[in-house]
């Protein structure tokens, strides 16, 4: 019995025998009690359940109860997206990127029309995590399979709430197989990579309420799985030996499922899975499919497919495309610093852009990255054609262009400290290694940007000059035939210093005399001795004496 100190005292005070008393809770103090121990004790909880299975074996009802209630057709707000073909990372990622659209424009009932051989496990176990991991009481997941689901579309499907499969259809077989070698057989994966995939499906199961042991025998072709029934209420469900002698006798154990007997991965048909309690009763077709899950006729249900533009993203998205990307984009950045022109500035905005928007439909860039990215760039601008020198601005400018790169380039959320660190050096070494290739670019035009078709025309040469003759003797341009009676300000080969950086054009002082010049193709930094190299017209063309040009 369970009393109050004065009703105890009232017990005692009758001389009722009390062999033992124990204080569960103190005075001053709430109660706070486990479901499990109240249970045992007799007190306040009447039974327990670990899942809707067990609430609905304890009061007789089928488990099709235990579903929530559909909603009024005018509240369901469907979206429907095609699972087709070999799963791949393409794919994944355009089921993902469907799946945020879907939660963030006000979806609440996701359905995925599968039809899939398998492919990629890693792409197809993120996918089902992902699905899993969903609000069920905002959204609910339902797996259609009008054909089959097998290998990674079945670890999929499992992800939902609801799998409702056509009577024919076919699920299972998730076995997990390796390449020996490249080009090599396929062949049964080993235990070290078998072993977290027989954990990870245990934890599927637990957390839509199939039974464990069934989704195992998908994947290991050794798992027998029996019927058994619990000796305190009846309740039927399916166990693998293991599981049942874990279980301290609740269960009595009854006939091995045919379909999981040793030697063959677990495959069962839409009738059968929905007997194993593995799917909803079938749905034989797309009326029925709008009946069962309450969506009205005027819905659209129409799947929504992998296009081509998925797979540019992906592209794009991959590592050696983020590399390109930002590679030619700082290349383009460089041309036109040198020769202004207007074209190389609007290639580098296209391929930033490409970046960017690539990383925002991938899901791993927002706001934030391209305002940095945005600052970063200002910042440098304002360094390099308003602010004289390089410090604070520059420097900040650099950083902040580089965080936002790295900070598009991968999504850190759910990672640990040690997996967002090995993520930003990895997407670091990335922006290296396009640096580095910018600067061997650089030598290279350098070096032959005069010799290099299209590019050789935005620069300014005098006319009948050769590229081939610019290290020999040159004449004085009144030497020239055809030369203007005008007198020049300064003869070839007189020295002065850059009053202003020459990209290519700016100021020289040349004695007491500030003139307009143009470099030889290169960029000459602020306070550069030069010397006239040519004088075509009224452009004097120089270049760099201190062998620090760029």
């Amino acid at each position: 019995r369970f009393l109050t100190p004065a009703e105890l005292m009232v017990l005692q005070n009758q001389n009722v025998v009390i062999s033992k008393t124990e204080t569960i809770k103190e005075a001053g103090s709430p109660g706070n009690f486990l479901g499990l121990d109240s249970e045992k004790a007799g007190f306040l909880v009447l039974r327990t359940a670990k899942n809707r299975a067990e609430v609905a074996a304890a009061f007789e009802l089928p488990l099709e109860s235990m579903r929530e209630p559909l909603r009024n057709k005018a509240d369901v707000v469907p979206r429907v997206i095609a699972v087709d073909g070999v799963i791949n990372r393409v794919l994944g990622e355009f089921v993902q990127r469907e799946v945020r659209n879907a939660v963030a424009n006000g979806c609440n009932v996701l359905v995925l029309k599968i039809d899939s051989p398998g492919g990629d496990k890693d792409v197809a176990e993120h996918l089902a995590l992902t699905l899993s991991e969903l609000d069920s009481t905002k959204i609910t997941t339902v797996a259609w399979i009008p054909k089959g689901a097998w290998s990674g579309g079945a670890l999929i499907a499992f992800g939902c709430d609801k799998i409702l499969m056509h009577p024919d259809a076919q699920i299972g077989d998730i076995g997990v197989i390796t390449l020996t070698e490249p080009g090599g057989q396929f062949e049964r994966a080993p235990e070290k990579i078998v072993s977290p995939f027989l954990q990870f499906a245990a934890i599927l199961a637990k957390r839509k309420n199939r039974p464990t042991a069934l989704l195992q025998a998908m994947i290991d072709k050794d798992l027998e799985v029996f019927q058994v029934t619990n000796k305190a209420d009846g309740r039927v469900t399916y166990m693998s030996e293991v599981e049942i002698q874990a279980a301290n006798e609740e269960w009595i154990q009854g006939p091995m499922v045919p379909e999981s007997r040793k030697g063959i991965l677990l495959t069962v048909h839409g009738q059968r899975a929905h007997e194993l309690q593995l799917a909803d009763a079938p749905c034989h077709d797309e009326d029925e499919l709008r009946s069962r899950l309450g969506i009205s006729e005027k819905a659209n249900l129409t799947p929504v497919a992998s296009t081509w533009v998925d797979t540019l993203i992906a592209v794009l998205n991959s590592g050696v495309g983020g590399f390109l990307l930002i590679t030619l984009g700082i290349i383009c950045v460089y041309i036109e610093l040198h020769l202004p022109s207007g074209f190389f500035a609007i290639l580098a905005t296209v391929f930033f852009s490409l970046f960017f928007w690539s990383r925002f439909l991938g899901g791993t860039a927002g706001t934030l990255e391209l305002v940095l990215f945005v600052l970063g760039i200002g910042l440098l601008a304002l360094e390099i054609f308003v602010i004289p020198g390089f410090g604070v601005f520059g420097v900040s400018g650099i950083l902040l262009t580089i965080a936002s790169l790295i900070l598009a380039s991968h999504t850190f959320s759910g990672m640990t400290a040690t997996e967002s660190f090995e993520e930003s050096m990895s997407s670091l070494g990335s922006l290296a290694g396009a640096m580095v290739t910018v600067i061997a670019v650089a030598a290279v035009l350098n070096r032959f940007l005069p010799t290099i078709p299209f590019l050789n025309r935005l620069i300014l040469t005098p006319p009948g000059y050769a590229p081939a003759e610019a290290d020999g003797p040159i004449l004085r341009t009144s030497l020239l035939a055809g030369h203007s009676s005008q007198p020049t300000p300064v003869d070839v080969g007189a020295t002065g210093v850059t009053a202003s950086a020459l990209r290519p054009s700016g100021k020289a002082m040349f004695g007491d005399k500030y003139l307009d010049v143009v470099s030889d193709g290169a960029y000459i930094d602020h306070g550069t001795p030069v010397e006239v190299l040519r004088i075509a017209g009224n452009r004097i063309i120089v270049r760099s004496t201190s062998g620090t040009q760029t």
